[in-house]
């Protein structure tokens, strides 16, 4: 589905730290802040007055007692969940189709739309993708959409070629299109991530400069990153895997439609547990509205720079990330021979699952509670200095919601933002 150049799929050490420099450029700070404060407020405000009709048909009483979204109180509260879910499904997709695309609809085709038929029951069973000389007929769906989507990709990449080419703007009747005001002005000369990746593998360097000016955001900010190929012309020649511009071509491919895949159910999956903890918890979702009813007056549309400032609402977060991880568990080969400190031998080459659910609830590490929704414990001195807790809870292998080291999630810093500013609205 992703490809084989995916950075999701590569496991040779040596090709994965290629691609990575390639990819990590597009996830700079200060675009990611140009993209939450713009692309994540748009499409935030634009559904929050369908969920506040939705909160207040759940919650209104019917002529027949219960509530007038069913016939009852928990079927309406079960009906509500089912539109939260639906809910924050199109939030982030549309978020991260567009942050990666440009824009959501590409000569003809709905990025998202087509995404969302893919994930649609098709005619083939589940089991045939298992059946050996079967699996070819997969899910057409999936098949179909998949090509759409990758043919958009192909023209999207072609599009960022241009911008590069054009000093960051893109040309023609989108380049005369930013006269009509100083927002689309800025929408159309802003780098993305397509942008980045692309500009990571042109000879020898590219500058990408990209103009931040939005109502959400206070400063107008220029910015111009240069980006180079991740390793120089002269010694591509000698690397063990192939960095030919069909190849590399591949890559921006495979990692754009990954963008889409995997930047997208995991946040809206992490917002869907992370509400179902703070309604069970009226304590503590009490405390995060007061904090951000002071922060944001009635009427202000919060902004990443001020989200990040919030102690409370970043722990509320964190503490959903924990006990509801996008990722329950991971696989990793062994290196080399370990020992581990229960006694027992890892050998070189096995496959160890590691088991992310139980780091994130081990009493060892989070205390008897461990179990328990409490934002608080992040806020809290973690143990006495030098204590063996004090260095457990340090270690940043007690905390992998988007894991660690060097095959951790390139867009961990994309879905804290995303998180932050949903939750905060």
């Amino acid at each position: 589905i992703i490809g084989s150049k995916s950075v999701l799929v590569i496991r040779n050490d040596a090709e994965h730290a290629y691609h990575r420099r390639g990819i990590n450029p597009a996830f700079n700070s200060i675009t990611l802040a140009h993209i939450a404060n713009t692309i994540v407020h748009r499409h935030i405000l634009s559904l929050l007055d369908g969920l506040n009709a939705r909160l207040l048909e759940a919650v209104t009483p019917s002529s027949n007692g219960g509530s007038t979204a069913t016939n009852g109180t928990s079927g309406g509260a079960v009906a509500l969940v089912r539109d939260m879910d639906v809910l924050f499904d199109s939030i982030t997709l549309n978020v991260v189709a567009e942050a990666a695309f440009r824009q959501l609809n590409v000569a003809g085709t709905d990025v998202a739309k087509e995404f969302r038929k893919s994930q649609e029951p098709g005619m083939i069973p589940p089991i045939v993708f298992a059946l050996p000389g079967l699996n070819r007929f997969g899910n057409q769906n999936m098949i179909q959409s998949m090509k759409h989507i990758r043919s958009a990709a192909v023209q999207i990449i072609a599009a960022a070629r241009t911008r590069l080419l054009n000093g960051g703007r893109d040309g023609g009747a989108a380049a005369a299109s930013t006269a009509a005001g100083e927002e689309e002005d800025s929408v159309n000369q802003r780098p993305l991530l397509v942008d980045y990746l692309v500009g990571s593998v042109h000879q020898p360097t590219t500058t990408i400069t990209g103009t931040t000016n939005s109502a959400a955001m206070s400063t107008t900010t220029t910015t111009t990153i240069t980006t180079a190929t991740s390793v120089p012309t002269h010694k591509k020649d000698s690397l063990p895997f192939p960095t030919d511009r069909a190849t590399l071509d591949q890559a921006i491919i495979d990692n754009t439609v990954t963008f889409l895949f995997a930047g997208h159910e995991t946040t809206s999956k992490t917002l869907l547990f992370l509400f179902f903890l703070l309604s069970r918890y009226p304590r503590e979702q009490q405390r995060l509205c007061e904090e951000l009813s002071s922060a944001f007056p009635l009427n202000t549309v919060p902004t990443l720079e001020t989200v990040q400032t919030l102690p409370f609402l970043t722990a509320t977060v964190r503490e959903g990330l924990r006990l509801y991880s996008p990722a329950c568990v991971v696989l990793r080969m062994a290196k080399e021979d370990d020992a581990l400190p229960s006694g027992g031998v890892v050998r070189k080459g096995e496959l160890v699952n590691i088991n992310i659910s139980g780091i994130h609830r081990n009493p060892a590490v989070w205390g008897a509670d461990a179990h328990v929704f409490r934002p608080g414990r992040w806020l809290e001195p973690s143990a006495p200095e030098g204590s063996e807790l004090a260095v457990l809870r340090a270690s940043p292998c007690s905390f992998l919601p988007f894991l660690h080291g060097p095959f951790n999630c390139v867009g961990r810093d994309f879905a804290m933002n995303e998180l932050l500013l949903i939750t905060a609205v």
